[in-house]
């Protein structure tokens, strides 16, 4: 990444670490979002993570052994239908959760997404805005083959929260889709 103006400049490598360029940076949040050509910027960044081909596995499995995991852990350590009925969560109770999962992974499927390179941890904190008004991407130690869906959804879960406060200032279609046509042109 570090080769492709992706992430930071890499000094030297060795067995227990790495020597990284220091960025006098602010992290990607609400501010931020809310400046178009940062947005576009982000969105360019993403674009070429995504078309990157990495000599890796291609097969997606990363969000469906995640959910497996989760899911296995939860019932080993929780009695789960009892904090359902202890914290009233009636939709919860309602449905079964081991089912919406499945059906989540197969509408995953059919969706037919592709599997491109991608960052998973794709959120404000790894997003890096310079002094100069650059981005600079960190953190690529869980990337891999995935469905880059995983990116947008890590990226607008977090969008326009405030120190753990949640706002309403999703970006607009209109905003949106000028990133995206930039990228589209840029690839």
């Amino acid at each position: 990444m570090s080769e492709k103006n992706l992430g930071p400049k890499i000094y030297g490598l060795f067995e227990s670490g790495q020597i990284m360029a220091y960025y006098k940076h602010k992290c990607f949040r609400s501010e931020e979002q809310s400046d178009p050509k940062l947005v576009q910027k982000v969105a360019q960044k993403l674009a070429r993570i995504h078309s990157t081909v990495i000599p890796i596995k291609k097969k997606s499995n990363f969000v469906f052994n995640l959910f497996d995991n989760f899911y296995a852990e939860a019932y080993k350590l929780f009695d789960i239908k009892s904090l359902f009925d202890e914290c009233n969560c009636e939709t919860l109770k309602a449905h079964d959760l081991k089912q919406e999962l499945e059906w989540l992974k197969e509408t995953i499927i059919k969706t037919d997404s592709p599997v491109t390179f991608t960052h998973i941890d794709f959120r404000g904190s790894n997003i890096m805005v310079t002094e100069s008004n650059d981005i600079m991407l960190c953190d690529f130690e869980y990337s891999c083959n995935e469905y880059r869906g995983w990116d947008f959804g890590t990226l607008f879960t977090e969008w326009g929260e405030k120190w753990g406060n949640l706002i309403e200032i999703f970006p607009t279609m209109r905003l949106l889709g000028h990133s995206l046509s930039g990228i589209s042109r840029n690839r």
